[in-house]
């Protein structure tokens, strides 16, 4: 499977659960899910699941 298709089904999963963050397949750091983003206004900081 590759990446960018590994990224998009666990940021899907994540928010289905409802859940903030899912770790990344490829640096192992923790990442925000949209649904976590939604809870809050942009900060203007790129992020990659950005809902704005």
């Amino acid at each position: 499977m590759n990446i960018e298709k590994q990224i998009k089904d666990l940021h899907e999963a994540a928010c289905e659960e409802k859940k903030p963050f899912y770790r990344d397949p490829q640096s192992g750091l923790i990442v925000m899910t949209a649904y976590a983003l939604k809870q809050r206004p942009c900060c203007s900081s790129d992020c990659r699941h950005c809902p704005y």
